[in-house]
């Protein structure tokens, strides 16, 4: 059962997060380091756990699925974008910034790792939250649809 007063605080830190870093920072590469660092960790954290069996795959499959079909949306239209428009930050800051930062691995590699990164990610992030996670990764869900709202608006439609 969900606890009201973790989801909460939860949900605070995830506002928090997009009003004084996200956004203000969403067009530099404050952006995209904080997503690698704070990934990084979870990652990391969630290979461990699977590999010492504290949590499994079915723990997750249920959001870890519907993450899957998100990506495969969202690399869609990302594909689409870039391909009429190029890889530009308006487009995609985390993929310009890898590109920048990563400049011998094509874009798609990062798309391509995704899958498997945010399996484990998934998997640390129920680890620490409990089934308030679900919070977490609704929220993530919620800006998702927004963002690929307006990456089909300005740079696919027009």
């Amino acid at each position: 059962m969900i606890d009201p007063l973790k989801s909460l605080i939860i949900l605070g830190a995830i506002l928090l997060y997009w009003k004084f870093v996200y956004y203000p920072f969403h067009k530099k590469d404050y952006t995209p380091i904080s997503f690698f660092i704070l990934g990084g960790g979870l990652f990391f954290y969630g290979v461990y756990i699977f590999l010492i069996g504290n949590t499994t795959i079915q723990n997750i499959i249920v959001i870890y699925s519907t993450m899957c079909i998100f990506l495969l949306a969202s690399f869609s239209l990302l594909f689409m974008a870039i391909r009429k428009h190029g890889l530009k930050t308006d487009i995609d800051i985390t993929l310009t910034w890898a590109k920048k930062t990563f400049p011998f691995l094509p874009f798609w590699f990062w798309m391509i790792i995704s899958f498997p990164a945010i399996l484990f990610i998934q998997l640390a992030t129920f680890d620490l939250m409990g089934e308030e996670h679900l919070i977490l990764w609704g929220m993530i869900f919620l800006a998702w649809i927004f963002s690929n709202y307006r990456l089909a608006r300005d740079f696919i439609l027009k």
